[in-house]
């Protein structure tokens, strides 16, 4: 079957297993070879080919609604509703999301690119359809490890409360990016590997309860009597505390196993639970055998190899790998410091600290708001926690940064990664918000370093000022340069500041040295300022520089952030400042330059902007 050409899943329910056996094949190898021009979330799509071919097989969609936790594992799901012709457009410019997208197609009735909020969703939704009478399955896939999170806990512990039906499938592969942690990850591992769960409740509730006016309630009187009869089979597990129906564990690779699950969750006349246990990476075997990662989220690469196509540069450097580095050396010097991830220690190149101070090292799983107060809990104690979160998923846990660590002036170091605008991942992964959010809380500081020349004298001044500290920095990647030795509290750095100046620029992040480049390009004498520290203001340096026109340039940021704060500071001084921040709406996926110049943020045109305003002005 050519895969471009399929229109929409209809034509599943007439194929028989050998023919989805060999479709499941194909499948697999137009996403392999696809991925491998485009980059993009490998892994986890690999692994649920055939549970989604089945979800489509026995449900109808769109009429029934499929929900997925995060979305970037629906591939399969994007390929059978009619896109395998956008593919090779995957994660780019005006192409194919890498996740699920409302707009691009009706079978996509729910989107995230965060975990563990599809329960919630999928509930209400099952309380909406019920209420107008309506009559459709809402079918729910959520991981092993998104399932974890306090979120979908509470999700759970609503089910009972709420009497709509809704169908979860737990894709259980033992990982998230990584190997899954905590206690409900060995949990699980004890369902999977347990033969008789499931067998003394087989059909016991959805046959008695279908009794006209009786049935209800002789299910509900005899579920504890049913529950004490599987102890002699085996333990009671999560869902049955929970008092949600089971069904599992079943191979997710067995297109006959799957089938017979979901039909038999269809029919059950009340929320159930099937537990899938798939392979993430499955049918490629760089990725099978992937424990830490690295095939979660891929750049393009070399099918016969599987190396990353793109080349290396020796004098090159992600900030992520920067600071991890500088965090290294930090740790071997001083034993007081710990580490705390949240499920992302590849993503964050935390690998080495985690295999080499284990005691130090902790990854609560997708768990932001404990990573938090854990971290708080450590500084309690005299003992110097860094949590290492990405920005957008830092948003989880303001609450926590708010009143655990802000308000009583908690000495915790934040490493807030994926800062900016971060490209591929798109609208959900966009790190612009997180100086907005922390900007009122009393004794935050701030810091955004323009390269890595500043990553060790921000982390030395992180744990010598006391108080939470937030270190952001770009996914980019960029030279190496030799570290300074200090820096000095709310130090800015300038380029070319005199009496002179035409204007005066103050650029964040790595924005300052492009407009510097901008400036050395250039026949007009203006300056160039990067606030390195970006709470709290210099307002004394502020104040000097306020006779010349102002402009601020923050790409990394809504103007909400760092541009309102010195807006209002010129403001009660009578000065005005020009801003080109990141507008304030949904940023497009893409390649991040290419989304500067979509937005007008490059530092070359927002340079020739600021040529034109002062000729304007002049005039």
């Amino acid at each position: 079957m050519d895969i471009n050409e399929i229109k929409d899943p209809t034509f599943l329910k007439q194929l028989n297993y050998k023919e989805m056996n060999t479709l499941a094949k194909d499948i697999r190898s137009f996403i392999i070879e696809n991925v491998s021009q485009t980059g993009g979330h490998l892994s986890s799509n690999l692994g649920t080919v055939e549970l989604i071919m089945t979800l489509h097989r026995v449900f109808d969609a769109p009429l029934d609604r499929f929900l997925f936790d995060v979305g970037h594992q629906a591939y399969t799901h994007k390929i059978l509703t009619g896109r395998a012709k956008q593919f090779r457009t995957l994660r780019s410019y005006q192409g194919l999301s890498g996740y699920l997208k409302m707009s691009e197609s009706p079978y996509d009735c729910f989107e995230s690119g965060h975990s563990s909020t599809s329960l919630s969703t999928a509930l209400g939704m099952a309380v909406a359809r019920d209420q107008k009478n309506e009559h459709y399955h809402i079918i729910d896939v959520i991981g092993d490890a998104s399932i974890a999170n306090g979120v979908a806990f509470e999700a759970l512990n609503s089910v009972e409360q709420t009497p709509s039906k809704i169908i979860i499938i737990l894709n259980d592969n033992d990982m998230a990016i990584s190997k899954s942690v905590g206690s409900l990850a060995k949990s699980l591992a004890k369902i999977r590997t347990s033969q008789t769960y499931g067998v003394v409740k087989k059909g016991y509730v959805g046959v008695i309860g279908k009794i006209p006016k009786i049935g209800r309630p002789i299910v509900n009187f005899t579920r504890r009597v049913i529950n004490r009869i599987c102890v002699f089979f085996r333990s009671i597990n999560l869902f049955d505390a929970f008092k949600i129906a089971y069904i599992g564990p079943v191979d997710g690779h067995n297109f006959k196993a799957l089938e017979k699950a979901l039909k038999k969750a269809k029919n059950y006349p009340e929320t159930i639970l099937v537990h899938v246990k798939t392979k993430k990476g499955h049918g490629y075997q760089n990725s099978e055998n992937d424990e830490i990662g690295t095939w979660h989220g891929v750049e393009p690469f070399d099918l016969n190899n599987g190396k990353s196509k793109k080349e290396k540069d020796a004098h090159m450097i992600t900030f992520s790998q920067a600071f991890a580095d500088a965090l290294y050396q930090k740790m071997k010097e001083d034993q007081k410091i710990h580490v705390i991830s949240a499920a992302m220690i590849n993503g964050s190149s935390l690998q080495r600290i985690f295999n080499d101070f284990k005691n130090r090292s902790h990854d609560v799983g997708i768990a932001e708001e404990h990573a938090v107060c854990f971290a708080n809990g450590l500084a309690l104690s005299q003992l110097k926690p860094v949590v290492s979160l990405y920005s957008t998923f830092m948003q989880r846990a303001y609450d926590e940064i708010n009143h655990d660590i802000a308000r009583i002036n908690s000495s915790v170091v934040f490493l807030v990664d994926r800062a900016g605008i971060v490209g591929e991942d798109g609208e959900t992964h966009q790190g612009i918000y997180d100086i907005s959010f922390l900007y009122p809380l009393k004794n935050v500081t701030i810091l955004m370093p323009p390269n890595t020349s500043y990553v060790q004298a921000c982390l030395d001044f992180a744990f010598l000022h006391g108080g939470p500290v937030f270190i952001r920095y770009s996914k980019s990647t960029v030279y190496k340069q030799e570290p300074v030795p200090s820096i000095a509290y709310k130090q800015y750095l300038t380029y070319n500041i005199h009496p002179q100046n035409l204007a005066i620029i103050i650029a964040v992040g790595e924005g300052y040295e492009e407009m510097v480049a901008e400036v050395q390009h250039s026949i007009y004498n203006i300056g160039v300022v990067n606030p390195l520290f970006l709470k709290p203001l210099n307002e004394d340096f502020l104040l000097s520089i306020q006779d010349k026109p102002l402009f601020l340039y923050d790409r990394t940021s809504v103007f909400e952030g760092f541009g309102s704060a010195i807006t209002q500071f010129y403001n009660q001084h009578h000065r005005f400042i020009k801003t080109f921040c990141v507008p304030n709406e949904n940023i497009i996926h893409g390649n991040v330059h290419r989304i500067y110049e979509h937005y007008h943020l490059s530092a070359a045109q927002v340079f020739q902007q600021i040529l034109k305003d002062i000729n304007q002005w002049e005039k």
